[in-house]
């Protein structure tokens, strides 16, 4: 008696909300196919992400060892010239 009932149901269910179970199984995996799409785009994005942070530390490493080089440098106002040491402005 209750799986005629529910038989019935299901039936009276699907013909009120004209339920297709071909049409919600197509749903369904199209809703899938966009989750796995929007989680590759996240990861690519956090991979890149973190490709552009190694390449921003490597450029500020290359510029904090050319600014290594000017911390003793001299500036000769006689001769309005920077100097790299004060060894090379008082041979200048």
């Amino acid at each position: 008696m209750q799986r005629s009932h529910w038989r019935t149901f299901q039936r009276i269910f699907k013909k009120r909300y004209a339920y297709d179970s071909v049409k919600a199984q197509a749903w369904l995996n199209q809703q899938a196919i966009a989750a796995e799409k929007q989680r590759e785009q996240a990861n690519s994005a956090a991979y890149k992400a973190k490709q552009d942070r190694k390449q921003n530390e490597i450029r500020i490493q290359e510029q904090m060892a050319g600014m290594q080089s000017l911390v003793n440098a001299v500036y000769d106002s006689s001769t309005r010239r920077w100097y790299a040491s004060p060894e090379a402005a008082a041979a200048a």
